[in-house]
C-alpha cells in the first residue's frame, strides 16, 4: 500500500483534535470493533460484532436515542449494535440483494437514516430495515454519507472521484463542494463530533483518519490507524456533562431580600444557618441508567420540597427568605424531612429523577429545594431556598 508524506497535514489536524473530542469507534468488514483516537489516529481494538451480522460495513448512531445501527453488506440487512457486548441484533432486511449499503448515516433533524449504495440514497426505516429509494446522486460505486447536525446537511464521498460532495435529501442529487486530496483514495466512514465540530473521516486504501473541511472538501490527516479494512465510523459524545450550580445567594445574583447573603455557592442565609442552604448532585443523569441523586444540606430539620423546572431564572428572583432560581414549568418531585439539616431525593421507594420529572434525553432541566424556616428572620414568609442546580439529560 503506497502511503504519500503529509506530515504538514498531520500537524494541522493534530491540532484541531482537541482533548475534549468525544469517542470514535470504529468497524472494519471482518466485524471487529476498535476506538480510535481523535487526536492521533491510533486505533485499539475493543471488541468484535456477533457473527449474525457477517460482512460489517456502516455505522450510524441516533444521538437521542443512542441507538447504533449498522450495515451488514453480506445479508444486505440493518441491525442495530451494542458496542459494549458486540451483540448486534438484526431488524431486517433493505428489500433486495441489490443493494450493498456501505454508508449510513443518521439525520438528527428528520429523524431519519440515510444509506447510500452504488451512487444511490436510500431511505431507511429503522423498525423493519426496508430501504427505499430517494434518488440517483449521479455518482458510482460506493457511497458514503456523512451528517452535520450544526448546518443540517448531509454529505457524501465516493471512492471513484475521490472526492466530497452535498446530497440533496429530496431528490438524492450530489453537488459537488471538492476533491479530497491526497490524504484518500478510498473514503468510507463518516463521523461528525458534535463536542468539538469536526467531521471524521477513515480511508481504508491509505488507513488514515481526517477530519474534513467541509468549505473545501480536503481531507486533512490526523493519524495512520493502521493497517485493516475499517469501513464504519460513528461518534459517541463525551461522559456525561457536570451537575451546573447556578443562583447563589451570596451576592453574585439577586440580593438576599433582607441582606442575608449565604456563603459563595449557596442560597440565602436562614434563621439557623448563616452560611444558607445547599444543593449538590451526584451520579449520572442519563435516561437510561438514571442514578441522579439530589442532596440537600444547610437547612433546619423541617420539611423540604425538591422541586424541577424548565429553565433558569437568570440571578434568582426574591421569593420568602430567598430566591427561587428554578423557572418555566415546574414539577414537585417529592417532600422531604430534613435530619441534621439534609435530606436526597430519590429516598427508598421513589421514583427516580427523570422518571418523576417525566425527563427524555436531550432534556436540560433546573433543580432547588424549597424548605421551611419557621422562625422570625427576615421576611413575614416562613420558608427560604438552596442554590439551583442544571442538569443536561443523556439517552
Amino acid at each position: 500500500m503506497h502511503h504519500r508524506s503529509l506530515l504538514p497535514l498531520l500537524a494541522l489536524c493534530s491540532l484541531a483534535a482537541s482533548a475534549d473530542a468525544g469517542r470514535l469507534i470504529a468497524i472494519d468488514s471482518s466485524r471487529a470493533l476498535y476506538e480510535i483516537d481523535p487526536a492521533t489516529g491510533i486505533k485499539t481494538l475493543i471488541g468484535t460484532a456477533s457473527s449474525n451480522a457477517g460482512t460489517t460495513g456502516g455505522l450510524a448512531r441516533d444521538p437521542v436515542s443512542g441507538t447504533i445501527y449498522l450495515s451488514s453488506t453480506s445479508n444486505d440487512s440493518l441491525y442495530t449494535l451494542d458496542i459494549t457486548t458486540g451483540t448486534a441484533t438484526l431488524i431486517g432486511g433493505y428489500g433486495t440483494s441489490t443493494i450493498v449499503m456501505h454508508g449510513i448515516e443518521w439525520d438528527s433533524t428528520q429523524n431519519k437514516l440515510w444509506g447510500g449504495s452504488t451512487g444511490n440514497l436510500y431511505d431507511i426505516d429503522i423498525t423493519t430495515g426496508v430501504a427505499t429509494l430517494v434518488g440517483v446522486s449521479g455518482l458510482t460505486n460506493f457511497l458514503n454519507l456523512g451528517y452535520d447536525p450544526s448546518t443540517d446537511t448531509l454529505y457524501a464521498a465516493n471512492s471513484t472521484t475521490d472526492s466530497f460532495y452535498s446530497i440533496d435529501r429530496a431528490t438524492g442529487a450530489a453537488t459537488l463542494i471538492g476533491p479530497l486530496g491526497a490524504a484518500s483514495t478510498n473514503p468510507h466512514g463518516f463521523a461528525y463530533d458534535t463536542d468539538v465540530g469536526l467531521l471524521y473521516m477513515i480511508d481504508s486504501s491509505t488507513d488514515n483518519l481526517c477530519t474534513i473541511d467541509l468549505t473545501t472538501g480536503v481531507a486533512n490527516i490526523v493519524g495512520s490507524t493502521g493497517s485493516g479494512n475499517l469501513l464504519g465510523l460513528v461518534s459517541l459524545p463525551n461522559a456525561a456533562p457536570p451537575h451546573v450550580p447556578f443562583c447563589f445567594g451570596d451576592g453574585t445574583g439577586t440580593a438576599c431580600p433582607c441582606g442575608n447573603s449565604g456563603i459563595a455557592g449557596n442560597g440565602c442565609a436562614s434563621s439557623l444557618n448563616a452560611n444558607g442552604g445547599n444543593l449538590a448532585a451526584t451520579g449520572s443523569a442519563s435516561i437510561a441508567n438514571d442514578t441522579l441523586l439530589l442532596q440537600g444540606s444547610g437547612m433546619p430539620n423541617s420539611s423540604a420540597l425538591y422541586f424541577q423546572g424548565t429553565s433558569q431564572i437568570v440571578g434568582g428572583t426574591v421569593f420568602g427568605d430567598g430566591l427561587r432560581c428554578a423557572g418555566g414549568s415546574i414539577v414537585r418531585l417529592g417532600t422531604k424531612l430534613n435530619a441534621a439539616g439534609a435530606s436526597q431525593y430519590p429516598g427508598v421507594g421513589d421514583a427516580t429523577v427523570s422518571v418523576r420529572g417525566l425527563c427524555a434525553a436531550g432534556d436540560v432541566r433546573t433543580y432547588q429545594v424549597w424548605y421551611r424556616n419557621a422562625a422570625a428572620f427576615c421576611t413575614v414568609s416562613t420558608f427560604n431556598l438552596t442554590n439551583g442546580i442544571e442538569v443536561s439529560w443523556l439517552p
